[in-house]
């Protein structure tokens, strides 16, 4: 390490500072030599009003431009020069901008380094805005003749019109990949154009390139020895508005692939390259994506060997701003977005973890990464040298557009005066409104996609834009560098090393590439050190508007010794290095690397798939009738008419499939695939339960038909449910058994309670007709020679899974339930009566479905209960539940459900204000504003703690119970991958080695849009570890969509998709 003045400098501030072991300090970028500040003016014909991008701030970029052996930042100004500062040997930096002929008068948006041309200096290629201007303001290619003259100065030389790649566009940002593997680096160029309608309007994507907005890709074909030359290549041709770009080898085809966040309404790209053809694939690969995506970083976030994708957004941390910023977000307008050809979006970061079987899914919210507000460049880095990479996130804006009270004022004010009084009057109301002035994120990874916010950062709020990891001073930890609006350039010294320097071991890796891809980009570096896989392609352009260091950085913890480094080269080259020091930095040279290469070892465990999809063209598919709850109510969370698709299959090989509103319950033959029977009866209704069971005792298997939806609140006669016996080649509807029970079924399950020899039910009701969330009444029916009785009437709650089992060993069936806003409870059948115990009031959820199983193998039925798991906006906890208080408020007759849930410690409402509004209209006079509304808590919505029903959830996480023997449960969570979407059910089966498991399927979209729908689950493998707890086997099948029901033939077993095909796996 080089004691330079970088290194003083951060001594004597930590000596005035109250957080002697922060692990990043300031240092004054000042007194370095660094005085750039992209000053942003506003004026008449510049100022966010007429320009909505004006603080989309710059970027930085990072080179050793005079090959010094230092790194160098480069910064890009909007309505100031750009400036390139050369570091010096005493590690203070020089200003050379205006010898060097880098000076810009153009707005100068993404920053792009690396040696283009090939001749050994890095180059510089901007990306140019033109803001309230038409007229074309093409990008900037500086390359670099080298030093020159006696000050040793790098010259720098504007060829942008004569390469080819002067592109006109409203250009963000740029990246280098050689997409076509014939050795030369092309470049992809990011655009983002503004548009003369509102682009928050779902108007429909232009997939004809006809859009002002379409990216660019040009192809290097610059002859041997002659002058740099690209052409553009037509591929591209869907608008799209970007703000970040990825590069990364996805499907390890050996061919870059990129990821393309674009802003507003619409979708990121998810480019798949195949021998140089570039294929959207994201609608297939992500269920959902960030809406407003600005940054963009990829990295091995796990340490599996497959990349993960972040995106940021503009969800906030904090309840004052989210409710100033979301007004409402009626279901309407989702739906219409979903019609418009726009994937789901949802306004939060997303954390895309790799499914390693080509697909992703968001994470975000379980990880706790989604809000940090405003946010502009992600970084996935190994900032404490663990062997783990952190998340940086930088964030904020000078003015706060999207305050919900100021847009309201604007949008009053337009309808009253000139032209110019409007303008001024709104600008005043903007100047009072302020900015969103916040502290950047340092998330720690604690592991299995587990993060912590940190306070690494000091306490030092920004408009921080453009930013970029780098190890300025050499020191063997990666340091911080941002581009700020309106003021200086923040520099935050890493003191890892220096202060945990035997837990924060590194190895820093140099590429030397071909003369055509020096920086080695597309290569991939495997390193092994003792039981730590870490993986990292090497890709310069990252975050937001900027480029990192070409050095790759490796934490070891305290590991030091390396087994090996392996480099995989683009073309199948490899680079083998064994035995390798820890603690400073290598050069690995593609020149002496091995070709053909030798076999890969196996750095990393390949997915383990043992069930795989097989094509039945004859399953059913289930249809929807278009109706939601959200339509109807508010302020509901969840939506219930979308419960289906049931299904069961028969001993004989006879599929059930239970249909939606308009579908009825039909029959196949699982060997020949044909339909054998239609059952119209139940077409009028949703069919959300089927048992199968003997209620006849003749020995075959008769048909319970459980109705349900609250599709039919107001319309009851489609509630009752259907019975129908087996006749051997069909079932028959048999009339006059059951009692007419109006409610909508949500469990029905069978056992002989008296010991008589027939079978008896239990009707678990889902809720209380119109009057959600009320507790409803459910039914245990008595089989009186063949005729069901009501025997008891149970107050289970909204039940959404019911099992009859003797759970404690005396002989008799128990019955078990779970349920929304209720517990797991067992009904214990004693000799003198049925005794109600929830297994523990702590564990109030939202449950979704109840599994009987022996997975510890000692004979007596544990439990697998399916919660909404932790990948959502809502949490819980005993000390901070999430409640919903239920009344008629208003007195106009219906219930009104106002969930309140703990943010910053305070029980807020989780309803956006108009929202809660639009059910409840007397209740704006209470907060006539936003910010009002944002302060509101329950302590101050007297009403809430007065009259009515208060439910409570104090645990999201789904669990298996223990069966003690004696009936009496322990529980014990799933691991995180169990908790990434919820468990809608279940069936057991035995794994190769013997040991008992349960195959899961997960997933709700039927979930209100600011939370977004919960689809995350790919399917769970649960079995027991050596240890006793529950863990989930990774890729042993793969369930992707609204999965809902999942039953067994043989070795078939078959998954019921709300909404969609029956899908099938062996």
């Amino acid at each position: 390490m080089r004691v330079f003045p970088f290194y003083l400098l951060v001594i004597l501030l930590a000596a005035c500072s109250d957080r002697p072991e922060a692990r990043f300090e300031p240092v004054d970028a000042k007194e370095l030599g660094i005085d750039f500040e992209n000053t942003l003016a506003e004026n008449d014909t510049v100022n966010i009003l007429q320009y909505e991008y004006l603080y989309n701030g710059g970027g930085v970029g990072v080179g050793d431009f005079d090959r010094n052996g230092l790194p160098d930042l480069f910064f890009s100004g909007n309505l100031v020069s750009s400036e390139l500062y050369l570091q010096q040997l005493d590690g203070n930096f020089r200003k050379v901008t205006g010898p060097a002929g880098l000076t810009t008068e153009r707005w100068c948006a993404g920053v792009l380094v690396g040696d283009i041309d090939g001749n050994g200096y890095e180059d510089l290629y901007l990306s140019v805005l033109h803001p309230g201007d038409e007229r074309p303001s093409p990008n900037l290619l500086f390359l670099n003749q080298g030093p020159q003259g006696p000050d040793s100065i790098p010259r720098f030389q504007e060829v942008a019109a004569e390469a080819g790649i002067a592109d006109p566009g409203f250009g963000t940002q740029a990246a280098l990949l050689d997409y076509d593997r014939d050795g030369r680096l092309d470049l992809y160029v990011l655009n983002n154009s503004l548009e003369n309608y509102p682009r928050t309007i779902a108007k429909g994507t232009d997939t004809l390139g006809r859009g002002a907005s379409v990216d660019r890709l040009y192809r290097n074909i610059t002859p041997p020895n002659g002058p740099l030359r690209f052409e553009p290549v037509d591929q591209l041709r869907t608008e799209g508005w970007g703000l970040g770009v990825g590069v990364q080898d996805f499907d390890r085809n050996g061919y870059p692939d990129l990821y393309i966040g674009n802003d507003f309404m619409s979708n990121d790209f998810l480019l798949l390259n195949r021998e140089g053809t570039f294929t959207d694939v994201i609608t297939d690969r992500m269920p959902h994506q960030s809406k407003n995506t600005m940054g963009v970083d990829i990295a091995d976030l796990n340490n599996d060997g497959y990349p993960e994708i972040m995106t940021v957004d503009m969800l906030p941390d904090d309840n004052l701003r989210r409710k100033t910023m979301f007004p409402d977000i009626p279901f309407s307008q989702y739906a219409q977005e979903q019609r418009g050809g726009y994937n789901s979006q949802y306004v939060r970061n997303a954390l895309q973890v790799n499914n390693r079987d080509g697909t992703f899914s968001d994470v975000a919210l379980q990880a706790g990464v989604a809000a940090t507000d405003w946010s502009w460049a992600p970084l996935l880095a190994d900032f404490d040298n663990d062997g783990l990479r952190d998340i940086f996130v930088s964030n904020g804006y000078p003015r706060d557009v999207t305050d919900r009270d100021f847009i309201d004022y604007s949008q009053q004010v337009d309808m009253f005066g000139t032209q110019e009084a409007r303008y001024q009057a709104v600008a005043r109301a903007l100047e009072e409104v302020g900015g969103v002035y916040q502290q950047d994120f340092i998330f720690r990874n604690e592991g299995d996609l587990r993060f912590t916010v940190t306070d690494w950062l000091p306490d030092d709020p920004t408009y921080a834009n453009g930013a970029v990891t780098v190890d300025l001073d050499n020191d063997g930890d990666l340091d911080l560098v941002t581009n700020n609006i309106n003021q200086p350039v923040r520099i935050y010294r890493n003191r890892s090393r220096e202060l945990f320097p035997d837990s924060t071991h590194y190895l820093s890796v140099r590429l030397a590439g071909p003369a055509g891809n020096p920086d080695g980009l597309g290569a991939t570096v495997y390193l092994v050190a003792g039981n730590l896989r870490l993986m990292a392609e090497q890709q310069r352009q990252r975050g937001y508007l900027s480029t990192l260091d070409a050095r790759l950085h490796f934490g070891l913890g305290a590991r030091t010794a390396i087994d090996s480094v392996v480099v995989e080269w683009p073309g199948g080259r490899r680079s083998v290095l064994t035995e390798v020091a820890v603690d400073h930095q290598i050069t690995i040279p593609v020149a002496e690397s091995m070709a053909p290469a030798p076999a890969a070892p196996p750095f990393f465990s390949a997915p383990a798939v043992v069930l795989t999809p097989e094509n039945l063209d004859w399953l059913p598919r289930h249809e929807e009738s278009g109706y939601t709850d959200f339509d109807r109510y508010a302020l509901r969370l969840r939506d219930n008419s979308h419960g289906g698709p049931a299904m069961a299959v028969t001993r004989s090989g006879r599929l059930i499939f239970g249909g939606a509103a308009g579908q009825a319950v039909s029959v196949y033959d699982m060997a020949s695939g044909a339909q054998v029977q239609s059952l119209p009866e139940t077409e009028a209704s949703e069919a959300t339960q089927l048992l199968l069971f003997d209620y006849d005792g003749d020995g075959d298997e008769d048909l319970y038909v459980g109705n349900g939806s609250s599709e039919f609140i107001s319309r009851e006669e489609y509630f009752p449910d259907q019975l129908y016996v087996n006749e051997g080649d069909s079932f028959v509807l048999v009339t006059d058994v059951l009692p007419s029970l109006a409610v909508p079924t949500g469990a029905v399950a069978a056992a002989d309670l008296e010991g008589d020899g027939d079978l008896d039910l239990f009707v678990g009701a889902r809720e209380e007709s119109g009057r959600y969330p009320l507790s409803p009444v459910s039914y245990v029916l008595r089989n009186d020679d063949g005729r069901f009785i009501v025997a008891e009437q149970v107050d289970a709650g909204m039940v959404t899974g019911a099992v009859w089992e003797d759970l404690d060993g005396d002989g008799r069936p128990d019955l078990a339930t779970v349920g929304e806003y209720s517990s797991l409870r067992i009904f214990y059948n004693r000799p003198d009566g049925w005794v109600a115990q929830p297994v523990d009031p702590d564990l109030s959820g939202w449950w979704y479905s109840l599994t009987p199983n022996d997975l510890d193998g000692d004979g007596d039925t544990d439990l697998l209960a399916g919660n909404l798991g932790l990948n959502s906006l809502y949490s819980a906890s005993p000390s901070q539940p999430l409640t919903v208080h239920a009344d008629d408020y208003d007195g106009n007759g219906a219930i009104d459900p106002i969930v309140t849930a703990y943010l910053d410690g305070k029980n807020h409402p989780v309803h956006p204000r108009n929202t809660l509004a639009r059910q409840l209209p007397s209740l704006k006079r209470q907060f006539p504003d936003y910010a009002t509304y944002g302060t509101w808590t329950e302590q101050q919505m007297p009403a809430l703690s007065e009259k009515g029903v208060r439910l409570e959830v104090r645990e999201f996480r789904s669990a298996w119970f223990e069966n003690r023997g004696d009936g009496t449960f322990q529980v014990h969570f799933l691991p995180p991958s169990g908790q990434t979407a919820p468990i809608r059910d279940a069936i057991a089966t035995t794994l190769a080695d013997g040991r008992p498991a349960l195959l899961a399927v997960q997933n709700d979209y039927a979930i209100e849009v600011l939370n977004g729908r919960l689809d995350a689950g790919t399917g769970l493998a649960i079995t027991l570890g050596a240890v006793g707890e529950p863990e989930v086997l990774p890729d042993y099948w793969s369930v992707r969509g609204d999965a809902r029901s999942v039953v067994r033939w043989n070795d078939l077993f078959l998954v019921g998709f709300n909404d969609g095909r029956v899908a099938a796996y062996r």
